[in-house]
């Protein structure tokens, strides 16, 4: 996190109420990521009219309007195809995708992703060259459309290979033959992706499914809960619900809110959802961002009203992951709590997970999360 970064978080954060940090974010707009300004920017310096631009990064006329008055492309592939169409390189691609669209940066483990990040280092010295445009991507992603999703789980060899040298890799190899034989060479890795994040959403179902284990329905019958409940009872966008089975059966990434909202109706707090959010390949919570500026805000001051809320969820998670690096890392950060708070008592540990709940059924906090889509 930048030095302009951790300023605007510390402004944010020192907001005495909800009203002030929104006339902070209205005051201080140029602080905060715009697409709005972005493309309109591009639009003059590549284009300097709708068409012109429509014609070079293969949109409409009417879409790259749209865009300039606000409205966000639909998915993360159009940010792609905007990418190859401004003739980005791989690292202008990623802050196109991060900063501007809310997604995940282009992910060496990922096997389509991996493929972008051939073709766009490629294309940097082949301009001309069909093999390495925009349009010849769907030819790449149907060669291996078979090594994708979550069909074997083997997270000591997914951990093994770290992110940054399979990137490495990519970026080194020169021709097709080699691309194709690194792609074969690492296939159990690209069948492993996103297994880290599966597992610690799954987890966190499981702790809240563990509350309510013992409660009952109206009709006297245990009260099992489950994600398509959980989704039902907080009234939510049924994406979430069908975001979370892609990425389980098809290893698609959800959006960086679709995957904050889940972490929201699962009673995540600030360090719950920063941690999935890197399972995800994303950066943390963004004070630049408006909505997870109030996010935040929301999450820290929820804190403040009970000191223990972040340790109910570290414990529960500690002792029922099956990964052993964030069980880890969870009994890391529980050491630091308990350095902080050496005074709770087991009563106080259990009773959070019922603060959380009551905390995210107020009203403005269902605001927000409603505003996430």
């Amino acid at each position: 996190m930048n030095s302009d970064t951790v300023y605007v978080k510390n402004q944010v954060m020192s907001t005495s109420s909800v009203k002030e940090l929104l006339d902070y974010i209205q005051q201080n707009d140029d602080q905060f990521n715009s697409w709005q300004r972005f493309i309109k920017k591009q639009v003059d310096i590549h284009g300097r009219s709708f068409e012109k631009f429509g014609i070079l990064t293969g949109f409409s006329k009417n879409t790259i309007k749209c865009w300039c008055s606000g409205v966000f492309p639909k998915n993360r592939d159009a940010f792609i195809k905007l990418s190859f169409g401004l003739r980005m390189n791989v690292e202008e691609t990623n802050k196109l995708l991060v900063k501007y669209g809310g997604y995940s940066a282009l992910y060496a483990k990922d096997i389509y992703d991996a493929i972008t990040i051939y073709v766009i280092n490629r294309r940097q010295n082949n301009w001309n060259d069909p093999a390495y445009s925009y349009d010849a991507l769907d030819m790449w992603f149907n060669k291996y459309h078979d090594i994708r999703g979550v069909h074997t789980i083997d997270t000591n060899y997914f951990r093994q290979n770290r992110t940054i040298g399979i990137y490495n890799d990519i970026i080194s190899i020169q021709n097709d033959e080699a691309f194709e034989k690194f792609i074969l060479d690492n296939r159990a890795v690209f069948l492993s992706t996103y297994s880290s994040l599966i597992t610690f959403i799954d987890d966190f179902i499981r702790i809240r499914i563990s509350e309510k284990e013992d409660a009952l329905d109206e009709s006297g019958n245990r009260d099992k809960l489950s994600w398509h409940r959980i989704i039902n009872e907080r009234g939510v966008d049924k994406a979430l619900e069908k975001s979370l089975s892609e990425l389980r059966q098809k290893g698609i990434l959800p959006k960086r809110k679709i995957l904050i909202a889940m972490g929201i109706n699962l009673n995540m707090v600030e360090p719950d959802i920063n941690k999935m959010l890197s399972l995800a390949n994303m950066q943390p919570l963004y004070a630049k961002d408006k909505s997870e500026a109030l996010l935040m805000y929301v999450l820290k001051n929820a804190e403040k009203t009970d000191s223990v809320l972040k340790i109910n969820n570290a414990f529960h998670i500690s002792e029922l992951t099956t990964d052993r690096s964030i069980r880890n890392e969870y009994k890391k950060m529980i050491d630091r709590y308990m350095d902080e708070y050496d005074d709770l008592t087991d009563e106080q540990i259990e009773c959070v997970a019922q603060f959380i709940r009551a905390q995210l059924e107020g009203h403005s906090v269902q605001d927000f999360f409603e505003n996430l889509f």
